[in-house]
């Protein structure tokens, strides 16, 4: 994930969750294991997390600022049916983002809850103490894993409105082949590639439709997107302007 604040909203959500179970525990192993929990999440931001990001709003004045170059861009409509297909990948998860902030409480609290039963149950039940720091070793691993996945989804709730889902990797070894970096002019990215292609056996099935932004000369761009569209063999009869108004 090239932009880590993403990530530093969950961990704040996550911290914050773990602060308020702690008052309720009167133990102070059980303590100990969630403040490990916790203090290891700043470490996760360096994780190879990969996201794709889409939104259902298919014309929004907003989105078309924030990330459709100011108007100048268009927005690919995709067919769900091949995200379904990808998420069938062990490594890709599809999922839908979450703003409302009670609702990332009760996620957290049922995570929290959850890894701490299982804590329990492992100090009650195994008295040797090297096979118990093995299985609470992997305990935390179970979590880390849940734990990235859900957070790369809580997002803030002023961002509502774009209504987003996320393809979301597990954490992707450097060696893997569909893992790539990108040095350009004014950033670097690290990026998961998919190849859709191998998805669709009706080539080039999963653009449903373009729309182009409130460009000044959105004729001129919707006939151009058709001719590339046509060269590289999409089907291009649903291309349509914004109907934002926008200067």
């Amino acid at each position: 994930m090239n932009d880590k604040s993403e990530l530093y909203h969950g961990f704040e959500f996550f911290k914050a969750r773990i602060k308020s179970a702690k008052k309720q525990i009167s133990n102070d192993y059980e303590i100990i294991f969630l403040d490990r929990l916790s203090n290891q999440l700043d470490s996760f931001v360096n994780t190879n997390i990969c996201v794709g990001s889409f939104s259902t709003v298919r014309d929004s004045l907003s989105q078309w600022r924030a990330y459709g170059d100011d108007g100048g861009g268009v927005a690919i409509g995709f067919r769900s049916k091949y995200f379904k297909r990808i998420s069938t990948n062990p490594e890709i998860n599809l999922w839908k983002c979450i703003y409302r902030p009670k609702l990332k409480q009760q996620i957290l609290d049922e995570i929290i809850d959850t890894v701490r039963n299982k804590y329990l149950n492992l100090y009650n039940k195994f008295r040797d103490e090297k096979e118990f720091d093995q299985l609470v070793s992997g305990l935390v691993a179970e979590f880390n894993y849940t734990f990235l996945q859900v957070s790369s989804i809580l997002k803030n709730q002023n961002f509502a409105v774009e209504d987003e889902w996320r393809l979301i990797t597990e954490s992707i070894s450097y060696k893997n082949p569909n893992y790539h970096a990108q040095i350009g002019a004014e950033r670097v990215k690290q990026y998961f590639s998919i190849d859709f292609n191998q998805l669709d056996s009706k080539k080039y099935g999963i653009i449903k439709e373009i729309v182009v932004g409130p460009t000044t000369d959105s004729l001129s761009v919707a006939s151009t997107i058709g001719v590339l569209l046509d060269n590289k063999g999409y089907n291009h009869e649903n291309i349509h302007n914004s109907q934002i108004p926008y200067k």
